[in-house]
């Protein structure tokens, strides 16, 4: 990813959260079924923290992806995107005393997602969380404020907290898909909570597109475990399912190629040979190849020059962001050729895309579709 100044999008903090975090983590913390956040994917992670501090729900509503991406990122959901999450349907399990309706499913080869609606059942007064019980109910900024507002909280206490106050039980639960381990890559996963009660559990593995079948199986990893506040130490096994879920492979609509400048080179390192665009339902992704021009030049070398540079709109301005939320260097197997793709939100192929150099308007270079 793009280097991003995000320091000032957290707030601080308290040693009481801090406490009570590692209590979390060295009490609750279970083996994980996915892989865990890299370098590459961290920044996913903090969007996702920072997209959910700022959200303010309508009573009773429960959001989608499609909601996810307007309201978090000003962003959108392709149109056919939207179509093919309705289109592939619902699916609904039961787990304990928690229904999970899983939707919102969307596959092509280089990201799958999943919003799984959890709801406890009807008669149980008891409240429902994510992986994170003791997390602070307002850390999800409005949104979580408003929860705290309506169970009649201080939004500065933690779930396991807020059970103790109202004497009711807690329960954590998680929803996330598992793509084959020789087709996946690294993986976002964080609820919303919904002011009914339920909350929405979002799940996206990147994936490496090497997957050319009709479908993928997925696995479909569903956990619910009732927590002992008293006693952190002192938990009870948590109930757990392990689902098949079949998602249906989008091909690309179409595949063009953008001109370039002949003898394009970057910083004196890299020269750019080629841009191709893929269009998906969920988007347009775009594959530049560049070749690496010094023998001693590292892959971190290599990394700092190819991130340097941006997608933008002719005019400078960015591009929406795509479904991934994510870009990059591909791999280095086929040094000194390096592969970088990033994703951009359209529904069709911009006739001009600029690729900017350390944020420099001046520096932009036009790319123009080929006919």
């Amino acid at each position: 990813m793009k280097e991003i100044n995000l320091q000032n999008a957290f707030w601080p903090m308290t040693d009481e959260c801090h406490d009570k975090l590692n209590t979390a983590l060295s009490g609750l913390r279970e083996e994980e079924p996915v892989k865990r956040f890299t370098a590459r994917t961290v920044l996913i992670a903090a969007c996702i923290i920072v997209a959910l501090m700022a959200v303010a729900l309508a009573a009773g509503q429960i959001l989608g992806w499609t909601d996810f991406y307007s309201n978090f990122y000003n962003t959108f959901v392709p149109d056919g995107a939207q179509q093919i999450m309705r289109d592939n349907g619902e699916v609904t399990y039961t787990v304990g005393p928690v229904t999970f309706t899983v939707g919102g499913l969307y596959f092509d080869g280089h990201i799958a997602t999943a919003s799984t609606n959890a709801r406890l059942a009807e008669g149980i007064n008891a409240l429902l969380t994510g992986n994170d019980p003791y997390d602070a109910i307002g850390a999800n900024g409005e949104n979580g404020e408003m929860i705290a507002q309506k169970l009649g909280v201080d939004p500065e206490l933690s779930w396991v907290d807020a059970a103790k106050e109202l004497k009711i039980p807690l329960y954590s639960v998680r929803a996330i898909l598992e793509a084959p381990e020789e087709y996946s890559g690294e993986a976002m996963e964080d609820p919303m909570f919904n002011d009914d009660g339920s909350l929405t559990y979002f799940s996206m593995p990147l994936l490496n597109g090497k997957f050319h079948g009709e479908a993928m199986e997925f696995g479909l990893y569903l956990r619910v475990q009732e927590i002992n506040v008293e006693d952190p130490a002192q938990q009870a096994e948590a109930l757990k399912e392990h689902k098949t879920i079949s998602i249906p492979l989008e091909a690309p609509d179409d595949t063009k190629e953008y001109t370039v400048p002949t003898n394009m080179i970057v910083e004196d390192t890299v020269r750019l040979d080629s841009v191709r665009g893929d269009l998906f339902s969920g988007g347009l992704y775009l594959t530049a190849s560049y070749t690496v021009l010094k023998e001693d030049t590292s892959e971190d070398d290599a990394v700092d020059v190819l991130y340097s540079l941006e997608y933008v709109q002719p005019n400078g301005e960015p591009f929406p962001t795509g479904m991934s939320l994510s870009g990059g260097v591909k791999d280095f197997d086929t040094w000194p050729v390096v592969e970088t793709e990033d994703m951009i939100s359209a529904n069709q192929f911009p006739e001009k895309i600029g690729l900017m150099i350390n944020g420099d308007e001046a520096s932009i270079v036009i790319l123009e579709l080929k006919k």
